[in-house]
């Protein structure tokens, strides 16, 4: 997955301008997940766009945040326990709404390269999580509405990389359609295949919430964790230094930051 850039619509530019004019405020109000694919559409086909096709799931922003009188942070997270049928996320829409109008589609966001959204198995908790960075005239005139009562704070739903780590990836044996797929593991004390009991120098493992940015065609995968989880279940890995080491047959990576280690387990490809 691969999301470049938010295209601002002609309706979230109007609103700019009403807000820049202080004749209104602004409210952001609603974010939605697509498995429509708009990444081959010009900047202008993007201004022209009023909605977005084959929503999947929508939700509340997590966090609005006034980063300075100009600049505004606008954080979302999907939940998985709301996926009831497995889909490609290609797009994020952004919805606001203006005091003095009705709700528009305000951003969007779109991929050539999807993630794939697995159907809620009643056990993972990973979110897909993203950020829009806007800017205003004047952060006075931003309305804040979340829902508090419903949404985690940002820092228990974040989801971030370690460090800069990228790792390439040989397709050569996926389908034209098919793309790489990944199941992440922690292990304390000495890494291997999972074990539901201690085995062979694995006396602790746990199932790690991760998923798997894909660029060049699905060729260089960049693994993002949810760092509530890790910081809990296997809090001496240092994410900012580790060693990694490849498997000599090609489907695992292990990050290893003593005694604690991550295995990244390739499930239809190999790690090059």
């Amino acid at each position: 997955m691969q999301f470049d850039r938010v295209y601002m619509t002609n309706s979230g530019l109007d609103l700019l301008t009403s807000v820049a004019a202080g004749q209104q405020n602004i409210e952001f109000t609603k974010v939605v997940a697509s498995s429509h694919n708009y990444s081959g559409l010009s900047t202008n086909e993007f201004k022209a766009l009023t909605g977005i096709a084959n929503i999947e799931q929508s939700t509340k922003y997590a966090r609005v945040i006034k980063e300075n009188r100009t600049l505004v942070r606008a954080q979302v997270s999907f939940p998985s326990k709301d996926v009831t049928k497995a889909y490609k996320l290609y797009t994020v829409g952004f919805y606001a709404k203006g005091s003095n109008g009705s709700e528009v589609l305000y951003g969007v966001m779109p991929s050539s390269l999807p993630d794939y959204i697995a159907a809620y198995d009643g056990h993972s908790n990973a979110d897909d999580s993203f950020t829009m960075i806007t800017t205003v005239s004047d952060t006075a005139q931003i309305n804040i509405t979340v829902d508090q009562a419903s949404v985690p704070s940002f820092d228990d739903i974040r989801i971030g990389t370690l460090n800069t780590s990228t790792y390439a990836i040989n397709t050569s044996g996926l389908d034209l359609n098919d793309y790489p797929r990944f199941k992440a593991y922690g292990y304390y004390n000495g890494a291997g295949i999972p074990q539901t009991t201690p085995y062979a120098g694995v006396p602790e493992m746990f199932d790690l919430i991760m998923t798997a940015n894909l660029k060049n065609n699905g060729q260089v995968m960049i693994p993002k964790f949810w760092l509530a989880q890790l910081a809990e279940v296997m809090p001496d890995f240092n994410t900012s230094k580790f060693t990694v080491s490849r498997a000599g047959d090609g489907k695992w990576m292990y990050l290893i930051s003593e005694p604690a280690t991550i295995g990244i387990h390739c499930l239809n490809a190999t790690f090059k």
